[in-house]
């Protein structure tokens, strides 16, 4: 017998190896299942479908399970067609979610909001942003810099720079170990002609504490900005190599330092 989470490994795996189009139709195979062991449960009988009498704890109990295991893989599954970048069926998968992991709306409408933003949708990544602000009834430092870098974001989609590095500005200064707060607001400054303190700005949160800092994002756009800044961007990318095989395992995407 095959653990369950071995079973979602074995369907995540194809992704990582270049044919994350397996992985996706794995993981559907997997949610079949899952639904239909539901299905058989919520109509009375046994997980495979057998007409075995469950008393009434023993099947709340294995609904619960599957239904856990159920967002385990929605949640696998628009992990993977991010990685493909089909943004409309990822918001798709996440609405569904929206449904069934009702603890973690704010952070899903959150999100939802920002694949909207990518795929160009401003009005209904604003409507998405609200949506969260407003389930966000007690929050903590963390979920108040996060309303404010989605602020930032639709400020800079809408190509407002100036009002986005006041946004992210603030984001920061919430929560100074953020590190998608640093890396938008080094963005910000290229955009408003300050590259000197973008690359300084990103250096420093990156070296301040590398073995949580290093970040594939921000790994990108520090190397980013090296090749604007001078010649020796390659000896500046090999230091930050270093940096990175010192505190990074072999999962980091090397190809974020744009070496070749």
């Amino acid at each position: 017998m095959v653990s369950f989470s071995f079973r979602l490994l074995h369907s995540e795996l194809p992704q990582y190896l270049g044919i994350p189009q397996d992985s996706l139709d794995r993981l559907y195979a997997m949610h079949a299942v899952i639904k239909r062991i539901l299905q058989n449960l919520q109509d009375g009988k046994a997980e495979d479908g057998n007409s075995l009498h469950l008393s009434a704890d023993s099947q709340s109990a294995s609904e619960q399970l599957w239904k856990g295991r159920e967002v385990r893989v929605l949640y696998t599954i628009a992990h993977s067609l991010l990685a493909v970048k089909d943004y409309n069926l990822a918001v798709q998968v996440y609405k569904q979610l929206l449904l069934k992991d009702e603890g973690s709306q704010v952070k899903l409408w959150g999100g939802i909001g920002r694949l909207y933003l990518q795929i160009g949708c401003e009005t209904e990544a604003k409507m998405s942003f609200d949506q969260a602000d407003a389930l966000d009834i007690n929050p903590t430092p963390s979920s108040k810099c996060q309303r404010t870098l989605n602020r930032g974001y639709l400020k800079v989609s809408q190509g407002s720079f100036q009002e986005a590095l006041e946004l992210f500005q603030d984001a920061s200064a919430t929560d100074a170990n953020n590190i998608s707060a640093v890396n938008n607001l080094a963005v910000c400054l290229l955009y408003l002609g300050r590259l000197k303190e973008a690359i300084t700005m990103l250096e420093g949160i990156i070296h301040s504490n590398p073995a949580v800092n290093i970040h594939e994002g921000a790994v990108f756009n520090l190397a980013t900005l090296y090749e604007l800044e001078s010649s020796r961007a390659l000896n500046k990318k090999q230091a930050l190599l270093e940096l990175v095989s010192k505190h990074q395992g072999d999962g980091f995407q090397v190809s974020s330092l744009k070496m070749g």
